[in-house]
């Protein structure tokens, strides 16, 4: 009976060769093998996150809505270490990005690995109706401690979300890490329009970070 073994083993191979098909329809999507009787496509998680960072840098709204109901979910973390929602906001993915703040999984108070929100991203970038829709749902705008929106707005001259958050009566003065101020950043990044509308409210000019620069010696600079 031995002597019979090799070709039922090569009958074996060949049968389940054929009965798997590997298809390729784009070189930027993840190949997908399906068998018979299975009805789930086999992905790495490598190649998942690639389709994933493929269809943000695209802004292809179907293909990422057929990942997120079918690979990561809504939180994915893309290789630079951004939440999908803040990476899609720095590749300009607008439909992604308005979908994803509207998903009901969306962690709004995900952070990357510089430990950023998405509603910091978005207050950096000005896009308003990011930073009202974040807020909405209960991101944060006044952090405890850190970096805030305000200073990212401030610091990249952003009038509108800056004063959209102090509408919302975050801290004026409140301190990052090095105990650098919004007005500094508005100053540092001689952002007129802002740094007048900061003082307006109150902000104080003579504080110093551990630089020991203030506002107003930005400003000089």
């Amino acid at each position: 009976m031995r002597r019979f073994r090799p070709i039922v083993v090569g009958v074996l191979s060949t049968l389940l060769l054929s009965a798997c098909v590997v298809i390729k329809r784009d070189p930027g999507k993840p190949v997908e093998v399906f068998f018979p009787g299975f009805s789930e496509s086999k992905t790495s998680p490598q190649a998942q996150n690639e389709a994933y960072r493929l269809a943000l840098e695209g802004d292809d709204l179907a293909r990422f809505q057929t990942l997120v109901q079918q690979g990561l979910g809504a939180n994915v973390v893309m290789p630079d270490g951004n939440p999908a929602v803040q990476y899609g906001m720095q590749q300009g993915a607008r439909q992604i990005v308005t979908w994803l703040l509207q998903h009901p999984q969306l962690d709004v108070q995900q952070k990357n690995m510089e430990g950023d929100t998405a509603v910091m991203q978005a207050s950096a970038q000005g896009e308003l109706a990011w930073v009202t829709a974040l807020a909405k749902r209960g991101g944060d705008l006044n952090p405890a401690t850190g970096w805030t929106p305000l200073h990212y707005a401030a610091g990249n001259g952003h009038l509108s979300v800056v004063e959209y958050l102090l509408s919302r009566q975050v801290r004026l003065d409140a301190f990052s890490p090095n105990r650098t101020t919004p007005l500094m950043t508005a100053a540092r990044a001689n952002s007129l329009e802002v740094v007048r509308v900061l003082v307006a409210r109150g902000a104080k000019g003579d504080l110093e970070n551990e630089a020991g620069f203030s506002a107003l010696s930005y400003a000089q600079r």
